[in-house]
């Protein structure tokens, strides 16, 4: 492998990378999960088709970790169906409409603006995103001062996952990775990105307080899921706005005494053809998607065995919680090619080696791919 230097990049650069990666290695790019020691498939950046070729390293070392954990939550299979489903922007498009129907009707009724209101799911999945995006860029008059209650069971959730699932055994420490978050947490810090996005714009408001409780865990549930109601129903209480529920959680919907109340299903992963392939309405948003549910990936052209690697990572030893909310990403590239991908890209800083220690893991996955079959 060339010598490989270590820089911090914006998510919105990730438009700027694909078109650097189109001039230097290629339209058609391999992607690799580096941690489970696999293939993910093979992406065409010309006309955005991905297809599904999971294939494992079989005397990948590291990939022990995956394969013991009991939920299997970070295995290739449970990464890509995440990733698939953070994608699906025609699902998450239809569920805007609906919303959108909804926040109309309550206006026309009351000529007042709603506040909405979330649980944990509408976060994870991708929803709020698009809600804030619809709010601020599309200019449509239904959308002007509705705002977005966020209560805070919702953070305390978010926080606790944020935390609590790294990889942490020997093996992560053999390679750098030691305390490398794992998806779940991964999927915790882009929802809470979303929410101070929100914030900072001036849309998303908190009610509640804060429960001496591991919110989130199996076991407090149910009392969560209570709590979260309380925190509506008391604000709603508080208001002589309207508050609407919005949630993808069909038996909060049914208790739920917040009227109105909307279940809106959970978005679905992207349907793959027979041959494993499908259209990806977003290359960029794709990447990022990748990079949230996989955490540590790298792009090459297999088919030209003097390739460069492109490698992406959510998390390294130097990142900070504002990095996670700015949506920074490292990204290693060859030397030979930091000059050019300057013209693409706009660096935020440089890291140093003592900050990218996953490379260790990159290193060894190269030399096992190189001689290894998959």
């Amino acid at each position: 492998m060339d010598e490989l230097q270590f820089i911090v990049i914006n998510e919105e650069g990730l438009g700027g990378l694909m078109d650097f990666i189109k001039s230097e290695i290629g339209e058609y790019v391999t992607l690799y999960y580096v941690i489970g020691g696999a293939k993910i498939g093979e992406l065409n950046l010309k006309n955005g088709t991905f297809t599904k070729n999971i294939k494992k390293l079989k005397n990948w070392e590291v990939g022990r970790i995956i394969r013991s954990d009991k939920n299997k939550s970070d295995s290739p299979e449970a990464c890509l169906r995440s990733t698939l489903r953070l994608s699906n922007l025609n699902q998450l498009k239809e569920s805007i409409s609906l919303i959108e129907e909804l926040v109309r009707k309550i206006c026309g009724a009351t000529g007042i603006n709603p506040v909405m209101a979330i649980d944990t799911n509408i976060v994870r999945n991708g929803l709020l995103e698009q809600i804030i995006a619809e709010m601020t860029s599309s200019g449509k008059e239904e959308w002007q001062g509705v705002q977005i209650l966020t209560p805070k069971i919702v953070l305390q959730e978010l926080f606790r996952d944020y935390s609590t699932y790294e990889f942490k055994n020997g093996l992560a420490e053999k390679y750098g990775i030691l305390k490398f978050p794992k998806r779940k947490s991964r999927e915790a810090r882009y929802a809470l990105s979303v929410i101070s996005f929100g914030s900072e714009k001036g849309i998303v408001q908190f009610h509640g307080k804060i429960l001496l409780i591991e919110a989130g865990h199996e076991k407090y549930k149910y009392l969560s899921d209570l709590v979260l109601l309380d925190q509506i129903e008391e604000y709603a209480m508080r208001q002589t706005r309207p508050v609407i529920f919005i949630t993808s959680d069909y038996a909060l919907s049914t208790i739920s005494h917040i009227k109105p109340t909307k279940y809106i299903k959970p978005p679905q992963s992207i349907k793959l053809d027979e041959e494993g392939k499908c259209k990806i309405p977003s290359i960029k948003r794709f990447i990022r998607d990748l990079l949230i549910c996989f955490g540590l990936i790298s792009l090459k052209n297999d088919a030209n065995k003097n390739s460069n690697i492109i490698v992406l990572s959510y998390s390294w030893k130097g990142i900070t919680l504002e990095d996670y909310i700015k949506r920074n990403i490292a990204l290693a590239v060859s030397k030979s090619l930091m000059r050019n991908i300057q013209k693409f890209v706009t660096i935020v800083r440089p890291l140093t080696t003592d900050e990218t220690p996953w490379m260790k893991i990159v290193k060894e996955f190269t030399e096992e791919l190189s001689t290894s079959s998959l």
